[in-house]
Parts: C-alpha cells; structure tokens; sequence
C-alpha cells in the first residue's frame, strides 16, 4: 500500500476535472465558433443565366379562369400551389402598365386563376404566397410580379424536403419594373441546386406571377444589388 494517498479523494477529483473539461469543450463547440450558413439571395434580372420563360401564360395563350390541368407540361415546373387562407378579393384588377404583360398567374376568390387586364385578383395576407415546385434541380429561378410593387416578401429555397434557407426581401421600384431572380450560395458562394421556391408577402396589394423561368449559371453567385 501506497502510504498516506488517499484513492477515493484522487479518483473523485480526477472524475470532476474530466466532466469541467467535457462541459468546457461542449461550450466552445456550441457558443466559440460560428458555423457557415449558406445564403439566399434576390437580384435583379433578367439573369443571363435564364434566357427564356418556361411559363409566360401567353405562349401558348392560356384564358382567363381557372388553370387548365395541363398548363405546365412541358414547362419543367410540376406544380404553382397557393399558400395561405388570407387572401382576400378587395374589388382589386390587373391593371395594364403594371407588369401585366398578358396573362399572368393570380389568385381569385382564395383559389389559382390566370387573369389579364381587368381580371380580378386577390390581396394576400400575411404569410400567403406561391409554392413553386420544379421537375429538376437548379441553380436559379426567376419571376416576375405582376401588377404590384414596393412590397416586401420571404423567399424559401429547398432541394427536396431539405430547406436550403430563406430571406427576406423587397421588390421596389417602378413599372415597368425588372424581374427578381433567386439563388442558394454555399458559405463558399457557390450555387447549390433547388427544385422548390417558396414565396410568401408580408401583406399587400393585390399581386400575381408571371414569366416564370429557371437555369443554371456558374459561381460565385453575384453580390446582391
């Protein structure tokens, strides 16, 4: 026997450095460093990356009224889904001059409509929106607001069921006002791939989509504007 060492006092002492050490690694994992996030951004288009509209609602012509089943073969986008039980018919119309370049994408009476000048359209509450899901991954996604302006609105991006992000942004200026495309940047500010875009307004105006379009561009994703 080892004279005059007490074990159980070591053995004690030696148990509550080891938990301190633990509970001090853990706080620095969770509070000392920051973890990247990717990022979502808004920018003003047309992207050179998306020449083209998959989707305009006029070519071919698409009336008035409720979507056609068939509206989106062939577009590359497999559903537009209206978000939301706030929207309400305020004796709004589709004015021409105010990004309504034809027929556009509404909601009318709380369901999706196509309407062109002089239709009607819904004002959204808050938290109401668009769910836009795409046949395949992409890098970008572009739309145009139609009669509406100045407003702010959240945009969600995801690969499948996996949220890539969201942001908060603001769609200003005058009509005839530019399109806003999307993007998901990785911490490095490379593009990563989505097939769903969520967009939902934070109260407004009566507001639509149009000319909806997607591609794929190189990196780094450009600075927002």
């Amino acid at each position: 026997a080892l004279a005059g060492l007490d074990i159980p006092s070591y053995s004690h002492s030696f148990f509550i450095m080891q938990r301190q050490l633990v509970a001090a690694l853990l706080s620095l994992s969770v509070t000392g460093v920051a973890s990247a996030q990717n990022a979502i951004g808004s920018f003003v288009g047309p992207s050179p990356n998306i020449p083209t509209s998959a989707i305009d609602f006029d070519n071919p012509f698409v009336p008035s009224g409720p979507p056609p089943a068939n509206m989106l073969m062939g577009t590359g986008i497999t559903s537009i889904t209206v978000v939301g039980a706030g929207w309400t018919a305020a004796g709004d119309t589709l004015t021409a001059g105010s990004n309504v370049n034809g027929q556009c994408f509404v909601v009318d009476n709380g369901v999706a409509s196509i309407g062109g000048v002089g239709d009607p359209l819904d004002q959204p509450g808050a938290g109401d929106g668009f769910d836009i899901v795409l046949d395949n991954l992409s890098d970008e996604f572009q739309v145009l607001f139609a009669d509406q302006v100045n407003f702010s609105y959240d945009v969600e991006l995801f690969n499948g069921a996996t949220s890539l992000g969201s942001s908060a942004e603001a769609y200003n200026g005058a009509f005839p006002n530019p399109p806003a495309y999307f993007r998901a940047c990785d911490p490095a500010g490379m593009p990563l791939q989505f097939d769903r875009i969520l967009i939902t307004f934070g109260g407004t105006g009566g507001v639509g989509i149009d000319e909806l379009g997607f591609g794929n561009g190189p990196g780094p994703c450009p600075p927002p504007p």
